[in-house]
């Protein structure tokens, strides 16, 4: 189970979006169902899906359609959301005994992913 994880709020208001329930869960408390959201600015395209219960995070970005990105995410300890200098962010967080650092998906004013492996935050 993430821990911490933002209340499912914060991730409407990051995605402008209500979630999608892709398995149908919708009256299940929020940690124990799969939930997606989708953004798109300008010609960029970036959907997360998310199970709090499993520690899975699915990413995939997407420009004019053609696909850049996708990531299954697993050992996903804790997601957080921040407002910063303009900028909002999803930050996910990863077990400490693994050899990756944090990463971040900004969704505003523009969407980009930015992940350090191996280095120390």
């Amino acid at each position: 189970m993430m821990d911490p994880m933002p209340v499912l709020e914060d991730l409407v208001w990051l995605f402008e979006s209500e979630p999608v329930y892709p398995f149908g869960v919708e009256d299940a408390p929020w940690p124990y169902v799969c939930v997606r959201f989708a953004l798109t600015r300008g010609s960029t395209r970036v959907q997360l899906e998310v199970e709090p219960a499993s520690g899975r995070v699915g990413l995939s970005l997407s420009s004019a359609g053609a696909e850049l990105v996708e990531l299954e995410l697993g050992s996903v300890t804790s997601l957080v959301v921040e407002k910063r200098a303009g900028r909002e962010l999803l930050g996910v967080l990863f077990d400490e005994r693994l050899p990756v650092g944090s990463l971040w998906l900004q969704t505003k004013p523009t969407v980009s992913v930015t992940w350090r492996a191996g280095a120390t935050e």
